[in-house]
């Protein structure tokens, strides 16, 4: 794995203390916003640019988020693509939105649940926006079209 197992963060936001425009502008780069990416990049938020990179496949976006002690969204990004440990990590350090957030992604009802008695609704968009991403990166690279030999 990747990420470290112990925590030596910067400060870091817990996805609860980010504004709400801000995860708007997140969700708005998940779905392939290129103008809002760059703008979360260049505006204070390259965290969340390197994370919608990371989520496309970028593995210089895995080394951005691992390198700058971003750590958590890397497990968050491991935790969207199955990886139990990644998601344990999360538990472990409390990143709880975090790893809801993956749960939801990954179909687990009591999740998706919890933000909606919460009236956590930008996180139920998120899952939605992160799944539909999930989904279309993995079709994408087992389309034999699109290999690059």
């Amino acid at each position: 794995m990747p990420y470290h197992k112990t925590v030596d963060f910067v400060v870091v936001y817990s996805m609860t203390e980010y504004p709400p425009k801000i995860l708007v502008a997140l969700g708005e780069a998940i779905d392939q916003n290129d103008k809002i990416h760059q703008w979360l990049l260049n505006n204070g938020y390259p965290e969340l640019a390197a994370l919608v990179s990371c989520l496309r496949g970028s593995r210089e976006a895995e080394e951005w988020l691992k390198n700058n002690k971003f750590q958590h969204l890397l497990a968050f990004h491991y935790a969207v693509y199955d990886d139990e440990e990644a998601r344990k990590w999360l538990a472990v350090y409390k990143f709880n939105t975090l790893a809801r957030l993956a749960d939801a992604t990954n179909g687990y009802k009591p999740a998706m649940e919890y933000f909606r008695r919460k009236k956590l609704n930008i996180f139920i968009r998120l899952a939605i926006k992160i799944k539909r991403l999930k989904d279309q990166t993995i079709f994408d690279k087992n389309d034999y079209h699109k290999m690059k030999f």
